[in-house]
Parts: C-alpha cells; structure tokens; sequence
C-alpha cells in the first residue's frame, strides 16, 4: 500500500468535506446529501482525535467546536429520514406507522431549511484555518505526529474497551458507536499515513462489520423512541403502538438471523450482537491456526 503524505491527506479531507457541504446546500439536505456529510464530518472529528494538539482540543476551538450545531441537527434530520424508510413497509399493516411517517414527513422541510441555514453559515475558510494552525498542512514534523497518533490510537482502544464494559442502555450503545466509527476512521488516517497498525489492533474490517450491525439495533432505538413520542401526544393509539412495538421486536437485525424478540431491553439486544461477534473472531481465530498447522 502507497502511503500518503499526512498534509496531502488533511487537505484530501477537507477537499472532500467543503464538497459534501457544497452538495447538502445545493440539494436542500436530501438524504444522501446529509448522510455524505456527516460522514466527511466524522473524519474531520477524527483528524481532530488523532493529531490536533492537546490544548486546542481541551480550549474547544477545533473543528468540532465550529460543526458541533450543524452536526447534532443533521443527526436528527437523518434519524427523521430513516425512521420514514422503516416505517413506510409498515403503514400497510399498522396505520399508526403510516400516521408517524406523515407525521415525520411533515416536519422534514423545517428540520431540512434548518440544517441548510446551519451548514451555509460554516465558512470553509474558517475550517481550513484551524488545520492550518495545527500545523497540519505546512511541512508537518510526521516523526511526532506518528508518536502521538500512536498514543492516541492506543488510548482510544482503551476506551472502546471501557465502554463495551459499562451498563447497556439506548445513550452507552449510541455512545459506543460513536466510538466505533471515530476508531475506524482514525485507523484509516494512520494507515494511509504509512504508520501501520499494530498486530493486536482490530480490523477494519471488523469495526465495518461491528457498525453495520450496531447500526441496525440503534436505528430500531430511534424509531420505538419517536413511536412511544407520539403515543404520548395520542393515546388513543395506545394498543396500535404496542403491537407496532412487537413488531419491531421480531424485526431482523442482520446478526446471524437474530430478531429482538424475547430482547426486549438494549442490554439483551448488545448481549446478542457481542456474542455473534464473539463466535465469528473465534472462528476466525481457528481458521487462523489450521492453516498454521498444514
């Protein structure tokens, strides 16, 4: 694999992330738009994690700092447009689905106006001028941003550890996601610096996979948090939104065939996803070995 100059990568980053805001603009904030966003944001935050230095970290003047409105509101906007996706196949069978989408659908215009406004009011140039002043894109000292990615790459492994150990509740899954997706991206900027991850580091491949299926569980968070919302403002649907609950339980979560039945709570549900990827490193592991031994 060719490595890539670290300030010919901050720079590919940014590039990438003035397009996707250009693209959410033009496009008034359609899914796709915000979804592509939000992800060159993501690596934006992870440069941020990776390589800033640590006083402007803790004085709140990075990146994060000037995203942090916009970011949070396009969060909403897309769990808003994927709760929409979900619900659509169910409004035939449960009206009260078919109600919440509407409902949904007809606050998306604000939420998008909203998120536009905030996006349009972030200057590139005033991004570009934090990397600058990381020191980042003018003949960066890569012997010392390799030690300290290193440092930090190891203490975010520690950190993911910590949280896969806490209390299972929707806030700790999300935040362990959260996690997830800053450890993936880190990892990349490391490798494509030429830095090289070390042997007991998981792979990407495995966070891919970890996040797809995490995913899967907090987006059906999202939508039984919206369906018990609306149930607050119209009890009348009280009984509907239970079975429509039920439903949601027996949906598959894409974890060997795995549903949520009989898991009602976030804490079976993250019980279920470890052990699924628990057996699939241990098959790995004993695929692993037999080859060795031939």
């Amino acid at each position: 694999m060719v490595s890539i100059g670290i300030d010919a990568q901050v720079a590919l980053l940014f590039d990438r992330w003035r397009h996707a805001r250009r693209s959410l603009i033009r496009h008034n904030a359609r899914p796709s738009a915000v979804h592509r966003w939000r992800i060159c944001s993501r690596r934006l935050f992870a440069l941020e994690e990776l390589l800033a230095p640590a006083t402007q970290r803790a004085e709140r003047d990075g990146v994060r700092a000037l995203l942090d409105a916009a970011f949070h509101a396009a969060g909403q906007l897309r769990d808003a447009q994927v709760a929409i996706g979900q619900l659509q196949p169910l409004s035939r069978r449960f009206s009260v689905a078919g109600r919440l989408a509407h409902h949904l659908r007809r606050r998306l215009p604000r939420q998008r106006e909203r998120v536009t406004l905030l996006i349009r009011a972030i200057k590139p140039r005033a991004v570009r001028r934090t990397l600058l002043r990381w020191g980042l894109l003018r003949d960066p000292d890569e012997e010392r941003l390799a030690a300290r990615a290193a440092r930090r790459l190891q203490r975010a492994h520690l950190g993911l550890r910590r949280a896969q150990s806490r209390r299972r509740s929707a806030r700790s899954l999300h935040q362990y996601r959260v996690r997830l997706k800053s450890l993936r991206y880190m990892e990349e900027i490391s490798r494509a610096a030429g830095w090289g991850p070390a042997s007991q580091r998981i792979t990407p491949r495995q966070i891919d996979r970890m996040q797809r299926k995490l995913g899967r569980i907090v987006d059906l968070e999202v939508l039984s948090r919206l369906l018990d919302r609306y149930t607050v403002k119209h009890p009348a649907r009280r009984r509907e939104s239970a079975l429509l609950h039920n439903r949601l339980r027996q949906l598959p979560m894409g974890i060997g065939g795995a549903s949520m039945k009989n898991s009602c709570t976030v804490r079976n549900r993250h019980r279920i996803f470890w052990s699924h990827h628990v057996k699939h490193r241990h098959r790995q592991a004993g695929r692993g070995s037999a080859r060795r031994h031939r």
